[in-house]
C-alpha cells in the first residue's frame, strides 16, 4: 500500500472510531484503502453503483424514441464505459436531440440497445456526429467551462 493508502486508511480510521460521517472524500479514501489486490469489493461497488434496473433502462430508452424518433429512421445508440461508475448510452434521435441513460455495466447497455425498438448500436463516427444538433444554449455553456 502507498503513502496514500496508509493516508487513507489511517484517516478513515479515526473518524470511523469517533462515529463520525466520512462524507465523499472519505468514502473515496475508504474505498481506496479498501480495495484488496486491485479488485473491488463489496463496499466499492455500491459506493460507484450508479446503474439502474433493466426495465428502468428500456423504459426510458422507449420514451426517448418515442418523443426524437421517426417511422423509417432508427435512433442512434452509443454504449460508452464510464469506468467504475458503469456504462452510458448516448441516444441520438432523428431530430439530432441527444439523451443518455446510465446502466450498471457495458454489458447490460448493450443488451439494453439489442432489445429495444427502431434503435441501431452506433460508434461516435461521422454520421453520428452529424446526426446530432446541439444548440445555440448549450455551446454557449460548453464555451464558458472552457474559459
Amino acid at each position: 500500500m502507498g503513502a496514500f493508502g496508509l493516508f487513507c486508511s489511517a484517516r478513515v480510521s479515526a473518524r470511523l472510531r469517533s462515529g463520525a460521517h466520512l462524507g465523499v472524500d472519505g468514502a473515496r479514501c475508504f474505498e481506496r484503502a479498501d480495495r484488496v489486490g486491485g479488485h473491488q469489493t463489496e463496499a466499492t461497488r455500491w459506493f460507484y453503483s450508479v446503474g439502474v434496473s433493466d426495465q428502468t433502462t428500456q423504459k426510458r430508452i422507449a420514451e426517448f424514441v418515442k418523443a426524437h424518433g421517426k417511422p423509417g429512421t432508427a435512433v442512434r445508440a452509443v454504449v460508452e464505459p464510464i469506468g467504475r461508475a458503469g456504462a452510458r448510452i448516448v441516444l441520438v434521435g432523428a431530430d439530432g436531440a441527444m439523451g443518455d441513460v446510465m446502466t450498471k455495466d457495458v454489458e447490460s447497455a448493450t443488451k439494453a440497445v439489442e432489445a429495444a425498438d427502431n434503435v441501431e448500436q452506433a460508434e461516435w463516427d461521422r454520421e453520428t456526429t452529424a446526426a446530432t444538433q446541439i444548440g445555440f444554449a448549450h455551446r454557449r455553456k460548453m464555451a464558458k467551462m472552457q474559459s
